[in-house]
């Protein structure tokens, strides 16, 4: 998830190095052969991507060109990216999108866009690429660690709204899928919970897998609907110690019948923070795969230009006290699935397939 804060003012110490960027600029105006209508602007904008690219590969400076408004005429790709190994590699991918319609996995690395290496490219101009209009096609190379490479004709499709709705298996047994975590999924999700309660559930099954995240504020709402008050959820550790933030619940839970949530390696950040404080809580057995790892709080610092930098902050602590940042978490209950039959789900749409979903069949014959 990402929130937006106002940059405070720079710090003294700060100031040497801006003497020094100075210095290193007055140089290049002075005696560069072409220094003559130096787009100076746009080489600096190009050192500080540079400079933040090289601090984290999850910062990043974002232009105000970069950011493409999603709307009828611009269609999200729907796939969530992160650099690993400086490659742009798939986190997440969200429901209902082109991403999910093409059998996009996480782990797949995206090599080529209609034939353009991927490799040097930043995240936000990677994302732009993908972004089009209704009916447009591109080409999109994907490797994928476990199959190898492959090429795809994709077509630009509208995305349809994921819901929190709930269905009901045998045995008092509830399967409701959770895609992300906003404020409009937790409304459903809190609406799925009273049909529950309704039809007498003693069981539900959260499907997390490929969920991305979201906010943490929507987060903290879904924990308390099963976790007693004052069950801590996360802490965001710092780099100060002062500042580090722990939330707790505050209300009683809403369904007190037993858990199991499904996790998979798209389960990702804020969605990781949820199945954790489940886990912890005693509330839920985590079943699937090893999730993603994407363990730190994420702020946008919007700059004078009109720019954005975007920066992790903070890290998720888990209520025990333990970082899951690159490592991610260890289902109570690991099942592996082969990819052909992960892209099928996926594809398909979570809880579609039940004959050939094994982290549900397992989920049901615990809780059976």
């Amino acid at each position: 998830g990402a929130e937006a804060s106002r940059s405070p003012p720079p710090a003294p110490a700060t100031y040497a190095a801006f003497s020094q960027f100075a210095s290193f600029l007055d140089a290049i105006l002075k005696n560069y052969s072409n220094s003559t209508n130096l787009p100076l602007h746009v080489h600096t904008t190009a050192a500080l991507r540079a400079f933040v690219r090289s601090l984290d590969p999850d910062a990043e400076l974002i232009a105000p060109a970069d950011n493409i408004p999603v709307d009828e005429t611009h269609i999200d790709f729907g796939a969530v990216l992160a650099l690993r190994e400086g490659q742009p590699t798939i986190v997440s991918v969200r429901d209902g999108t082109t991403a999910q319609l093409a059998g996009l996995l996480p782990g797949e690395r995206l090599a080529a866009i209609n034939d353009e290496p991927t490799t040097a490219a930043r995240l936000s101009e990677i994302q732009r690429q993908l972004t089009g209009t209704p009916g447009s096609k591109f080409l999109l190379r994907v490797i994928d660690p476990a199959t190898g490479p492959r090429q795809m004709l994709i077509e630009r499709r509208g995305a349809t709204p994921a819901r929190s709705a709930i269905k009901f298996l045998a045995n008092g047994i509830g399967y409701c899928r959770l895609a992300e975590f906003t404020p409009t999924a937790t409304d459903q999700l809190i609406l799925a919970i009273e049909r529950a309660k309704a039809e007498r559930t003693r069981h539900l099954i959260l499907d997390l897998r490929n969920n991305p995240g979201g906010s943490l504020d929507a987060v903290i709402i879904a924990a308390q609907l099963f976790l007693p008050a004052q069950t801590k959820v996360t802490t965001l550790a710092y780099a100060r110690a002062d500042r580090q933030a722990t939330f707790v619940t505050s209300t009683e839970p809403r369904f007190t019948g037993s858990l199991a949530v499904l996790v998979n390696s798209g389960t990702a950040a804020e969605a990781e923070v949820f199945a954790a404080a489940l886990r912890a809580g005693k509330r839920a057995r985590v079943i699937g795969e090893q999730t993603a790892g994407r363990g730190r709080h994420i702020q946008l610092f919007p700059l004078p230009d009109g720019s954005l930098l975007s920066l992790p902050v903070a890290y998720y602590e888990t209520p025990g006290g333990r970082r899951f940042h690159d490592t991610g978490l260890t289902p109570d209950v690991v099942v592996e699935v082969h990819r052909d039959i992960e892209r099928k789900l996926a594809s398909t749409g979570y809880g579609q397939n039940a004959e050939a979903d094994l982290a549900l069949q397992r989920a049901l014959e615990l809780l059976k």
